[in-house]
């Protein structure tokens, strides 16, 4: 991708270039809003596995999801807003539940209801 403009990249390569762009920075508090808006699943997996790494060298990770599976799934910690508005925080594995999630809103968080998607255990 060097030797392509930033404009010219899709918003995927675009999306990995900025948080390679924040990881660079060396900065021991990372703040990522909707950091996986335009990956494909692979490289969803792949920054979850950056992301967990880091906090677990002591980072302060803070990400910003719209999908209840992917914060559930990757999430130690979760703050569920409404009206902008602080609702309920917490780990996520209460937080992101059915009654917070019905409460706030209005759908049934049911579990393993979908796909799941696992890097293979060669990939580091």
């Amino acid at each position: 991708l060097a030797d392509r403009a930033f404009p010219e990249l899709s918003g995927g390569e675009q999306q990995k270039v900025l948080i390679a762009r924040a990881l660079a920075t060396g900065a021991r508090t990372l703040l990522l809003d909707e950091p996986t808006s335009a990956l494909d699943a692979r490289h969803v997996l792949v920054l979850h596995r950056v992301l967990r790494r880091l906090a677990e060298r002591g980072f302060c990770v803070l990400v910003v999801l719209h999908g209840l599976e992917e914060a559930h799934r990757h999430a130690d910690r979760a703050v569920l807003l409404a009206d902008g508005r602080v609702h309920d925080a917490g780990p996520a594995g209460q937080i992101v539940a059915p009654g917070p999630v019905r409460e706030i809103y209005g759908v049934d968080l049911r579990a393993n209801a979908g796909l799941g998607l696992f890097l293979p255990k060669e990939v580091s």
